[in-house]
């Protein structure tokens, strides 16, 4: 029996157009929904954007709620619908220095947030922090972690050449304040060199040019995964002071996993479970953390080189599309069969 799904976005009561899926969707659609789509459509699975009107067995809800959408979650509950709830931030406890307002929720999202959490058949978390946040609301969740399109990050060889290491970082421009944090230690490591990847220019450039030689990239997926397999290693460093960044996935450094390069992180949550599963890289808790660590990629190569294949592994056992995508049809035909 094929399982009819319907899939509402932040764009409801509008539909995404084919276009903006397929050709220029940002970072949730493509991990939330674009890659698992491709592969629940040949394995008993008919996917599309909802349409008011038309049957579904389930209707997913990708890290929406608005007060539309919470009425029409409320109607299709009394047609016996099913609804699963793909929450992706941690909008359910509000605590902590929020440095970017953005970034913080206010209290009618965070109401939203727990009525639809609470109203769901069943949850999924993005991350297994973030899992244990949503039980508080709906013991019915599971942990799916955003997946790897592996056609596009494929394992990569890397140079081995010692000397400069070439690091790489990739996020949203505004949220690249972070790598300020590391100015001390970028001052006292050499021969390094950043890459950073991203929508547009970061300011925080201006800062780190004057200890690291540092050069942007706009993004695209085709291009940073291009741009992967000529780095070194991945960087991520988190401020680890409030509920959002807590609650965040391992996405910034599973692409660069995937492609045979060893991550240096903050010991934010999703990075630690990540990292621990094969040793695929390293956790930084001090600024000694990452000096040693940055040193010690740069000048041992076959470290360097094991740890990215280390890094592979984990994504290939973990993170890779057809092994989430399993992992979400198994919810969905549980939720509809029960």
């Amino acid at each position: 029996m094929t399982i009819r799904v319907g899939w509402i976005t932040s764009e409801y009561p509008q539909r995404p157009t084919r276009r903006s899926v397929w050709l220029r969707s940002g970072a949730m659609l493509t991990m939330r929904y674009r890659n698992l789509v491709l592969w629940l459509n040949h394995h008993g699975f008919r996917n599309e954007f909802y349409r008011a009107g038309r049957f579904y067995d389930v209707v997913v809800i990708i890290k929406s709620f608005h007060e539309a959408i919470l009425e029409e979650v409320e109607r299709l509950k009394q047609h016996g619908t099913k609804i699963v709830f793909d929450a992706n931030v941690n909008y359910y406890y509000i605590w902590g220095d929020y440095l970017d307002p953005k970034t913080q929720p206010d209290k009618s999202l965070q109401r939203a947030a727990i009525q639809l959490t609470r109203r769901a058949d069943h949850v999924i978390a993005d991350s297994d922090y973030l899992l244990d946040v949503v039980r508080d609301f709906n013991p019915c969740a599971t942990w799916i972690p955003d997946n790897v399109l592996p056609l596009l990050f494929r394992p990569a060889e890397h140079r081995a050449e010692s000397g400069k290491l070439r690091l790489i970082w990739s996020g949203i421009s505004w949220k690249s304040d972070e790598l300020a944090a590391l100015v001390d230690v970028f001052r006292q490591v050499k021969n390094l060199e950043l890459w950073l990847v991203s929508d547009a220019r970061p300011t925080v450039m201006d800062t780190l040019e004057k200890y690291i030689p540092v050069r942007w990239f706009p993004y695209s997926d085709w291009y940073y995964a291009w741009l992967l397999g000529r780095a070194d290693a991945v960087i991520s460093p988190r401020f680890l002071n409030n509920g959002y960044n807590l609650g965040h996935t391992e996405y910034k450094i599973s692409l660069g996993m995937a492609r045979s390069l060893p991550a240096v992180t903050s010991p934010q949550p999703s990075y630690v479970t990540a990292i621990r599963r094969f040793q695929g890289g390293i956790l930084c808790y001090s600024d000694a953390d990452w000096i040693e660590a940055f040193t010690c990629l740069r000048d041992e190569i076959d470290f360097r080189l094991a740890m990215g294949r280390r890094a592979r592994e984990t994504v290939e056992k973990y993170y890779l599309t057809p092994v989430v995508a399993a992992q979400m049809a198994a919810i969905l035909r549980d939720v509809v069969n029960r």
